[in-house]
């Protein structure tokens, strides 16, 4: 039995610069797993990505708070933090994929901007060029295809800092780019240049917000996310994600690893009948006959929910 520091030794919880990798040899990864066009295909639906990362990292860090890095775990024990290991790092993939492409396409709105007001280096002006003349003749689908086609050299590096400087410190319409698309680019570009490991980068878009809302509405990588989401956010700040799987809505994989879990923290379940939380911050109507309100959860204080506002997990402060 391994370990878990071995198992935990993995580009998926340990930061990895990848600023310097150009843009067309990582979509030979990300088209390897998502296919050819990322308009098609076997879109995820965000909030099983959310549960099924909340769920896992909730009874790794169990594990942690159990464990010094040296112990040997049990072959359960083992068996849940590889299973945790292995799911992630595809999420991982598909998070990075979704921002690289949203944040890409978005930048068609930009109205105006200089190199001086966007701070824009000497090293940064190749990508700032690009993104100012030659992206904005591509139509809204062209521009996720000229990055999915694999021909573009541009490192993830300048690119990623580039696009996070435009939105911030560029001009734009209303409704369009602006700071809360720069809040998005910046978990893209701090996992790309190493300061996120890809476990926080999934850990925060879930959090994610552009100007209307969650950003999980643009039709690639994702399935279009539902109201569901924010009660997802609102149940893991109270730390209680596996009571919200236990019961009728919990089956195949989710059911399983938490039996497993359980086993292995018996505690996991001891308070299995609390209410679910209502988000009275949001849009309190919608908790009527959820499918999620597990009745009998303690009251917890729900979290505002607003444009960049959904910070609620342990990656950072609140912005």
């Amino acid at each position: 039995m391994a370990t878990l520091n071995e198992l935990l030794d993995h580009p998926l919880t340990k930061p990895v610069d990848i600023s310097k990798v150009e843009m067309k040899k990582a979509v030979v990864v990300l088209r390897a797993e998502f296919g050819d066009d990322p308009f098609k295909g076997n879109h995820e639906h965000p909030e099983v990505d959310a549960l099924d990362f909340y769920l896992s990292n909730h009874v790794v860090g169990l594990l942690q708070a159990k464990n010094t890095d040296a112990k040997k775990l049990t072959r359960m024990e083992q068996s849940l933090v590889e299973r945790y290991v292995k799911r992630q790092t595809l999420s991982a993939l598909r998070a990075f994929s979704y921002l690289l492409l949203i944040c890409t396409r978005e930048m068609r709105h930009c109205k105006g901007s200089t190199l001086s007001k966007c701070k824009i280096t000497n090293e940064e002006k190749p990508f700032y060029d690009f993104l100012r003349s030659d992206l904005k003749k591509s139509g809204e689908s062209n521009i996720a295809n000229q990055i999915w086609d694999g021909t573009m050299s541009m490192e993830l590096g300048g690119w990623t800092s580039v696009l996070e400087k435009l939105f911030r410190h560029g001009s734009w319409s209303g409704g369009y780019g602006g700071k809360a698309w720069a809040e998005v680019t910046l978990c893209l570009r701090e996992y790309v240049h190493g300061v996120y490991t890809a476990e926080m980068m999934i850990d925060t878009i879930w959090t994610l917000c552009h100007n209307n809302g969650p950003i999980f509405n643009k039709g690639m990588i994702y399935k279009h996310h539902g109201h569901e989401l924010l009660r997802i956010l609102d149940v893991q700040r109270a730390g209680q994600i596996p009571n919200f799987f236990w019961g009728e809505t919990a089956s195949g994989w989710y059911k399983d690893y938490l039996a497993d879990a359980a086993d292995v923290f018996p505690e996991l379940l001891e308070d299995a009948n609390i209410q679910a939380i209502k988000s009275t911050a949001v849009h309190p109507a919608l908790w009527k006959g959820s499918q999620y309100a597990t009745p009998g959860l303690h009251s917890v204080k729900p979290q505002t929910h607003g444009q960049n506002a959904i910070n609620v997990t342990k990656v950072g402060a609140v912005r």
